[in-house]
């Protein structure tokens, strides 16, 4: 619900364009760990959108999206392994 938000006042679905709003629902998605929340605000850093441009920020929060998928990834591909044994 949180990530969706964001979408909403990003794309301006609906409701006028916001990017304040957009960082503010992103923020609350990815501090829960919605991956798609925290690369979407590692783009809003990128591009200053709703927030200062910041590229270290965006760089960190891109990285973090995809150490965190990897890990999945890798449980996963374990997992599957595993039960193939």
């Amino acid at each position: 619900g949180q990530y969706d938000l964001g979408l909403v006042y990003d794309e301006g679905k609906g409701v006028p364009k916001d990017y304040v709003e957009a960082v503010k629902w992103y923020r609350r998605a990815a501090e829960q760990g919605h991956a798609r929340a925290q690369h979407n605000l590692g783009a809003m850093y990128f591009n200053g959108h709703g927030v200062p441009q910041n590229y270290t920020e965006a760089v960190k929060r891109n990285v973090s999206t995809i150490l965190r998928q990897s890990s999945l990834e890798f449980k996963l591909g374990c997992l599957g392994f595993c039960a193939a044994d």
